[in-house]
């Protein structure tokens, strides 16, 4: 197996889940300590020029599986996720127009050497797990993960426009009169998983000028039986508004009902999902667009019962933009931007299973040996 780079950062104050569930949510810790990341470039193996429908399917549910083999077993590793395990994907654009991906891992402890010690770890993890179509070619110095990690372009970010975040459609049901609006009235929405090859948004990267980065985080976690509770509490919500009489509030709490059915079986074993966008100059419309019908559009062919929707969201000023490029520099998690629903309600709109990761947590199925170069 390959040897891999370690970036370690300095001591950093950091937020760390304690266990606890306030009104705010979950109750964190700070902790002060050090931030361990590796970096790899994704690479696939051989492949025919065409492959299959029916390869291209067993190719995803590969990645599906992969993805969920990221959460460790019960009882292996203390809750809550103390080492702040994450994994992240980055397509990053370059200047000459390929199209480069990377996984990136992280793990954090307040003692440097355990920190470098976790993340190594996790990479021999990671190398086991990986999906068979691909392989891993591990930034094995610093100058490598630099590039890798595009840390060059994330250190240039001075500018609100140049970052955003891709979120899932929230809203509340409406009401015959807005004066009756209660904060139960909560919908949000999930990605809708698909078998296309983001063929578009690779075409819209190449197109965009300049560079441009596009990563999609994940942070195993779990469920506190408080949010149990509230989705339980959301759906007889939406259970009251399908029986009333004005058609537009039955429609949308008959969907809440189906959502929240769905969060209560599928959440078993969550992950915290981000999607951001980062421009060299501004975020390109054309990628989010792109970006945001692959994750909202229905399977082609296939009628959605309800418009899913996504939103793209800009930092709101300087301290919001700090948050967010320490988001993207240290696979960090905090929560930045104003909320639609009460802050108890506010992971739900990051909380994926599996297969919901992979809407946006996807490699592409027909890779060429190297970089993607998106060449006409």
């Amino acid at each position: 197996m390959d040897e891999v780079y370690v970036f370690t950062s300095e001591k950093e104050n950091t937020e760390v889940e304690s266990g606890e569930f306030d009104d705010l949510g979950p109750v964190p810790e700070m902790i002060e300590g050090y931030h361990s990341l590796f970096a790899a470039q994704v690479v696939g193996r051989p492949t025919k020029e065409e492959i299959e429908p029916e390869e291209a399917l067993a190719n995803l549910r590969r990645q599906v599986r992969f993805i969920a083999s990221l959460h460790q077993p019960a009882g292996w590793d203390p809750w809550p996720n103390s080492s702040l395990r994450t994994f992240e994907l980055r397509f990053i654009k370059g200047e000459d127009g390929s199209l480069q991906v990377v996984f990136l891992g992280k793990a954090f402890a307040e003692d440097e050497a355990q920190s470098r010690q976790l993340a190594l770890e996790l990479w021999r993890e990671i190398e086991c797990l990986f999906p068979r179509d691909y392989a891993l070619r591990p930034a094995r110095q610093e100058g490598d993960f630099a590039e890798l990690a595009g840390q060059d372009m994330l250190g240039a970010i001075g500018s609100v426009e140049q970052v955003a975040e891709l979120r899932r459609y929230e809203e509340f049901i409406p009401m015959e009169r807005e004066e009756q609006v209660w904060e139960e009235n909560y919908l949000v929405y999930p990605f809708v998983w698909h078998t296309g090859d983001w063929e578009s948004v690779f075409r819209a990267m190449r197109a965009s000028p300049g560079r441009h980065l596009l990563s999609v985080s994940l942070r195993p976690t779990r469920l506190y039986e408080a949010e149990e509770r509230f989705l339980c509490d959301l759906y007889a919500t939406s259970e009251k508004l399908s029986k009333v009489n004005w058609l537009r509030s039955k429609v949308q709490g008959q969907i809440g009902m189906e959502l929240y059915t769905a969060y209560l079986r599928r959440l078993k074993r969550p992950f915290l999902m981000r999607i951001y966008l980062v421009g060299e100059e501004k975020v390109s419309l054309p990628v989010a667009q792109a970006l945001g019908a692959e994750l909202a559009g229905p399977e082609p062919g296939e009628e959605s019962p309800y418009e899913v929707g996504y939103e793209l969201v800009f930092p709101a000023g300087d301290e919001e933009l700090e948050v967010a490029v320490r988001n993207l520099k240290l696979l960090e998690h905090e929560f930045w931007g104003a909320d639609l629903p009460l802050a108890k309600y506010r992971r739900f709109r990051y909380l994926v299973d599996a297969v919901w990761a992979n809407c946006a947590f996807r490699l592409p199925v027909i890779p060429e040996e190297g970089r993607w170069l998106l060449s006409t």
